[in-house]
């Protein structure tokens, strides 16, 4: 059973590992000479001691004692070998992993266990570690905001302290003003004072009379020109429509000619179509008929109405009493939306039964040509007004834009005359205050004068 187990690993192996069969390895060699050492004899044991002879004896006799070994055994037989070392050689390798593996977990386990101390050790001790980490963030905030409190309040006592100094400068340079005025003797009595400024505020008061006329009338002067402006649109509006109504007249009466001309056309066909009688007799008449004339050199002629059938006839005479009737009522109809047309339609149709082919085409031209000055007046017309509004409306706009500037004007009048206005109410005010102070200064020097006196003379 072992051999033939042993056998059946050296099939698989044999096929799991395909070899050709030449294949002879070294290190297959190698492990024949590990596994199998031949004893071999060296010179300086050859023919040495008693054994001279008996060590070739005994190896001849080994060799003969030996299994003989076929090829394809050996090739399995190696082949196996070569599958047990890779495998062992997998072996250690993984023995190597492991042992560092567990080396790496000593390690891992050390280091916890020491973290784990260290940690027990610092939370034992410092178990108030986040009321102070708490306690510390709210001292920061604190201090955060006061110092926010202080840089307030230091902006708005260092803005404080610049305003007052620009008072102390503005006081200081009245104050400095004022000495020049004491110390100056020509000054105005307060009575001149007073008349001239009471004469500033009548003139200023009668410029603002002044002013609230001229904004009265500029608004009248708004009001005007809007009116005026909405009477000239809605005068343009009303032309408008006169135009537009115009030239719809004068389609419709341009297509009333060309139906007028088509039935002209048709007249002049049908009359052009009558029957001619001969003004002479064929040549070959000689005063005695023949049996059948000569119908040489005949013209040809288009199909009269006795050519025609009588259903024919019946058909084309209803269709011209529907044309007449529907020409009819379109002149009835034309008549309501303009009652001089209508005349002319009449005479039109007059002249057009009385009159000749030519005279039909002549009187056509000449209508044509009346139409055509007619609309040539009506577009010359047209174009005139046109102009004439157009210039209307330009002349509006320059009033507009005038009236527009002459405000502007007096606005910037008006700003001006307000500013000298203030500008003298303010000096004068100042004039009487400082006149007022200068005769309080004057009165209490006088009296400290007069003490002075009388102190002077009860020492005496």
């Amino acid at each position: 059973m072992a051999s033939r187990k042993k056998e059946d690993a050296a099939s698989q192996n044999e096929d799991d590992y395909p070899y050709s069969e030449d294949f002879d390895s070294d290190e297959e060699d190698v492990h024949n000479n590990k596994r199998t050492p031949i004893n071999m004899s060296t010179d300086r044991s050859r023919g040495r001691g008693r054994g001279r002879g008996k060590g070739r004896r005994s190896r001849l006799g080994r060799i003969s004692q030996e299994p003989k070994i076929d090829n394809i055994t050996q090739r399995v037989m190696s082949a196996r070998r070569l599958r047990i070392n890779e495998l062992k050689n997998q072996l250690e390798e993984m023995n190597t992993i492991v042992r560092d593996l567990k080396e790496e977990n000593k390690l891992l386990k050390k280091t916890q266990l020491i973290q784990e101390k260290s940690l027990n050790r610092f939370e034992s001790r410092e178990s108030d570690l986040p009321q102070l980490m708490e306690r510390h963030n709210n001292e920061m905030k604190m201090l955060k905001e006061q110092l926010k409190k202080t840089k307030e309040k230091y902006d708005r006592t260092d803005r404080y302290l610049r305003d007052a100094e620009d008072e102390i400068e503005k006081m200081k340079s009245k104050l400095k003003k004022y000495k020049e005025l004491a110390e100056n003797k020509n000054l105005l009595e307060r009575d001149e004072l007073n008349q001239k400024y009471r004469a500033a505020e009548i003139q200023l008061e009668e410029k603002e009379v002044k002013i609230k006329e001229l904004e009265k009338h500029i608004v009248n002067l708004q009001k005007n020109h809007r009116h005026e402006i909405g009477i000239e649109i809605a005068r343009q509006k009303d032309s408008s429509k006169q135009l537009q109504h115009l030239q719809e007249e004068n389609e419709r009466l341009h297509e009333i000619v060309k139906e007028k001309q088509k039935e002209i056309e048709m007249k002049n066909i049908y009359s052009n179509r009558a029957v001619k009688p001969p003004h002479r007799l064929p040549a070959s008449y000689n005063g005695t008929p023949l049996e059948t004339p000569p119908p040489r050199h005949t013209r040809k002629r288009a199909p009269s109405l006795s050519d025609i059938t009588p259903r024919e006839k019946a058909k084309l005479y209803s269709e011209k009493r529907l044309e007449e009737d529907r020409k009819q009522r379109e002149i009835r109809e034309n008549y309501a939306v303009n009652k001089k047309l209508v005349p002319r339609v009449r005479r039109r149709e007059k002249i057009n039964r009385g009159a000749s082919g030519e005279n039909l085409k002549q009187h056509a031209k000449l209508k044509r040509q009346q139409d055509m000055q007619r609309w040539e007046e009506e577009e010359r017309r047209r174009k005139e007004e046109e102009r004439k509004e157009r210039e209307e409306r330009e002349r509006l706009e320059r009033e507009r834009q005038k009236s527009e500037e002459d405000l502007m004007i007096i606005d910037r009048q008006r700003e001006e005359e307000e500013k000298q206005l203030r500008k003298e109410r303010e000096r004068l005010k100042r004039e009487a205050e400082e006149h007022e102070r200068l005769e309080r200064e004057r009165q209490t020097y006088d009296w400290a004068d007069y003490d002075n006196k009388i102190k002077a003379a009860l020492k005496c």
